[in-house]
């Protein structure tokens, strides 16, 4: 399992049981504290790109207002985000990982350093600012791997590191998240490596992700992750029907989506190559701020306060609809392509969400939490694993809106099998040598 950030990779063998003689009572301490710290990381983080976004696109260039604003600051924020990260010593173009958790790779951890973690975190917050259309979950994930990484050789650890690295990802997942389902996911991983999920090796993780959920308790009074699903309440037994009709339905978009970034991605390669950087990162910024500009607002960043702002506007036309959809689609697959670092399960949240609206309109009724629901499960299950997918899912719904996520990602099981049979997945890059 590896995730790739910065440029930055910590790599982890498959999870399993600590080594004989490890000291079980200091594993669960550093777990504890690790979890501790990845929720308070994530609060922070969360914090600075959330209030920097704010402050820098609609406080003091007014984007908000003056639309046509969004094209010469996406240039100079681009051209600045390269600079930043050539200062660090990175590249601005890497390796693409589309999967929140890379399940292709399974060497041993290495050793790494605080100053890594840092370099992960700034170029994750710096690409945001930037105005990626993207979230943030991949350079939390990356920076969760890294820490966990230092602690297990700081404190004399290292048999023990696949553990505490599995325990520092699940304590960032449930405060991404805001829930504990979560959880679910070392078992999974486990069992991927191993074939087996032995026990032991689930309390260092579980202790960790809980302890990330109190500590996100104690500081809010409430324990609120980065985003939702607002999908509404079910209406009878035609919800279900429907999710499981619209989940078929979006893995199409999702295929899209990944098909797309596969595209875009040679083409951003080719142009890092043959241009100057400054030149390279100002096309960059130029094609990023012309479809922001043509998408709206609503289109920019994240996505997760434009699923909102899509839902409280009811005046969008099928048509507008339909090319809201496609533009997140570009923008996001541009973002990734471009350099700048991120993750997929927001702007997937928010595809789901506008195609739900446009197919609604489109069909004359109203886009109830069954069309919602179906939407997102299709996006999420087709860009990871139905599994992972519905886990996803699942952390973003409601108690009473669980099962009709397990039908919308019930629905798209088969259709991404056979997108899979049908179209495989080119082979990844090779990883560039070290800057």
């Amino acid at each position: 399992m590896a995730v790739v950030s910065a440029n930055a990779t910590v790599e982890t063998a498959p999870a399993s049981a600590a080594a004989p003689r490890v000291p079980i009572l200091l594993t669960i301490a550093v777990s504890v504290a690790i979890g501790v710290a990845m929720g308070l990381v994530f609060l922070l983080f969360e914090w600075f790109v959330n209030h920097g976004d704010t402050f820098i696109w609609d406080d003091v260039f007014s984007t908000d207002t003056h639309r046509w604003v969004v094209v010469p600051l996406a240039i100079v924020l681009s051209v600045a985000f390269s600079f930043f990260v050539r200062f660090l010593g990175q590249k601005r173009i890497v390796p693409i990982h589309l999967s929140l958790l890379d399940e292709d790779q399974s060497k041993p951890i290495e050793p790494t350093s605080l100053a890594t973690v840092g370099v992960i975190l700034a170029i994750g917050a710096a690409s945001l600012l930037a105005g990626a259309s993207l979230g943030p979950e991949a350079a939390l994930v990356a920076t969760a791997m890294a820490l966990g990484a230092w602690v297990s050789f700081r404190f004399g650890l290292s048999q023990a590191a696949q553990v505490i690295v599995l325990a520092s990802i699940t304590a960032l997942l449930v405060a991404f998240f805001g829930s504990l389902v979560p959880l679910l996911i070392p078992p999974l991983i486990m069992y991927q490596r191993t074939k087996s999920v032995p026990l032991p090796a689930l309390v260092p993780p579980v202790l960790a992700g809980v302890a990330a959920y109190g500590t996100i308790l104690l500081v809010r009074g409430e324990v609120d992750g980065y985003g939702s699903v607002p999908a509404g309440s079910v209406t009878g037994v035609g919800s279900y029907l429907v999710a499981i009709g619209i989940g078929i339905c979006a893995v199409g978009v999702g295929w899209l989506l990944r098909q797309t970034i596969y595209l875009l991605s040679e083409v951003a390669k080719g142009l890092d190559a043959r241009l100057s950087w400054p030149a390279a990162a100002a096309l960059f910024g130029l094609i990023l701020g012309v479809l922001y500009l043509i998408g709206g607002e609503t289109t920019q960043f994240s996505g997760s306060e434009g699923t909102k702002l899509l839902l409280s506007d009811t005046g969008y036309g099928t048509a507008a609809l339909a090319g809201i959809v496609v533009v997140k689609l570009v923008v996001t697959a541009w973002s990734l392509s471009a350099g700048y670092r991120g993750g997929l399960v927001f702007p997937s949240v928010f595809m789901g969400v506008a195609l739900a609206l446009f197919l609604a309109d489109l069909f004359g009724g109203t886009a109830g939490p069954g069309l919602v629901v179906g939407g997102v499960a299709g996006i999420l299950v087709e860009m990871t694993s139905p599994v992972l997918g519905l886990i996803m899912l699942l952390s973003l719904l409601p108690t009473e809106l669980l099962p009709l996520g397990v039908a919308g990602a019930f629905g798209a099981v088969l259709p991404h099998a056979i997108y899979r049979r049908v179209v495989p997945k080119p082979p990844a890059a090779p990883e560039p040598a070290a800057s």
